[in-house]
């Protein structure tokens, strides 16, 4: 049996996890009925897959109702810790699937859902229902499996996937642009203070360095702002390269078990 397009919505069980499944089946049985659609795995493919390396018989059922995709939404939107990422594009790619004519003959058609009403339904941003309709239309099956596995932010997905599909998973793991970040901002904001405040110091009579107290005391409180928020967005830098390394670690290999399919 084949997971039916519905199902893959969802992110793919760990495999650490699947194989818990499968040794806790292999012990217990299995516990809830996988669920088809047209002969595909609509509802339990962990499941199933976890059957077949456990060898356990599986028990199925023929999904009956009218919307699989609401089905499908119901089975997996709250059992499982989906990020906003996540659930802006399994929103899109649900209500796209729906739209576009899939429903069981006699279902009641609704009108596609507005940017407005997916953002709603999922919980996210009208900004990130429209980046992850940008990733569904323009982007490679590797840039939406790294989406649905929570490693790419979906409005980083939606800038990688303005480019050719065969540049997207290089862009993956490339490296940022350098930008004007605000630990660049910081340090040239002491820098211009410490210097305004050495020309206080230096220059003018007594009566004006007099004058000039309260303007140093100022800087100086600047200065010592500007220092910890420094020292933050530096703690804060290194953290988030960190995980960019990770993230990248990841993402190679994602590419690489995708190559051998």
């Amino acid at each position: 049996m084949k997971q039916h397009a519905l199902s893959s919505i969802f992110p793919a069980l760990p495999d650490d996890e699947l194989q818990s499944l499968a040794a806790d089946i292999k012990a217990h049985g299995l516990h809830s009925t996988i669920v088809l659609y047209k002969g595909d795995v609509l509802d339990g493919w962990h499941r199933y897959q976890a059957c077949e390396i456990a060898k356990v018989n599986p028990r199925t059922i023929d999904y009956k109702g009218s919307d699989p995709a609401a089905f499908v939404r119901s089975a997996n939107w709250h059992r499982r810790h989906l990020s906003a990422t996540q659930r802006s594009l399994a929103q899109v790619q649900l209500s796209e699937w729906a739209a576009a004519g899939n429903q069981p003959k006699g279902a009641i058609l609704h009108p596609p859902l507005t940017v407005s009403q997916m953002a709603t339904t999922a919980g996210v941003s009208e900004r990130s229902i429209q980046h992850a309709k940008q990733v569904e239309e323009h982007g490679s099956p590797a840039l939406k499996t790294a989406v649905k596995a929570g490693d790419v932010a979906i409005s980083t997905a939606a800038k990688i996937a303005q480019l050719p599909k065969k540049d997207q998973a290089a862009a993956m793991v490339a490296p940022p642009e350098p930008q004007y970040t605000p630990l660049d901002a910081a340090h040239d904001q002491i820098s211009e203070l410490q210097s305004a405040l050495a020309v206080a110091n230096i220059e003018g009579s007594e009566k004006d360095k007099d004058q000039a107290k309260d303007l140093i005391t100022t800087l100086r409180a600047e200065i010592k702002t500007l220092t910890e928020t420094l020292k933050a967005v530096t703690i804060s830098r290194d953290t988030l390269q960190n995980e960019l390394a990770a993230m990248k670690r990841h993402n190679i290999s994602l590419q690489k078990k995708l190559d051998k399919k």
